[in-house]
């Protein structure tokens, strides 16, 4: 397995925050198996994926609703889930390099650009 996804949303009386889930699952994986594993933890997919990827080996990064912007958006847009190199060249073609940059791109431009 290479990867997985899990909502452990509601779950928090019984197994504690996203964080505390993410570090006994890495310290179980390394026991159990030997190997190491890197977990983003997020409210949602694209930033939980984004976060295991943010720090490699072994490491657990939480991306919160309140914290994100400032260690997320000065990024390449091309670490985002589903922006392979195409779209990262369309993108650097109208200057949008960076997902702060994404982000704040005039969704208009974007819809001409790429579509809905």
């Amino acid at each position: 397995m290479d990867e997985c996804w899990l909502d452990f949303t509601g779950t928090e009386n019984l197994f504690g925050d996203g964080k505390r889930i993410a570090d006994e699952l890495r310290r179980l994986i390394r026991k159990e198996l030997g190997i190491t594993a890197s977990v983003g933890v997020s409210w949602n997919k694209v930033f939980a994926k984004l976060g295991s990827d943010y720090k490699k080996p072994d490491a657990t990064t939480v991306f919160t609703r309140l914290s994100f912007k400032e260690k997320v958006w000065p990024l390449p847009a091309s670490d985002l889930l589903y922006v392979g190199p195409a779209t990262t060249k369309k993108l650097h073609g109208y200057g949008i390099n960076t997902i702060g940059d994404l982000a704040t791109a005039p969704l208009s431009l974007l819809e001409r650009r790429f579509g809905k």
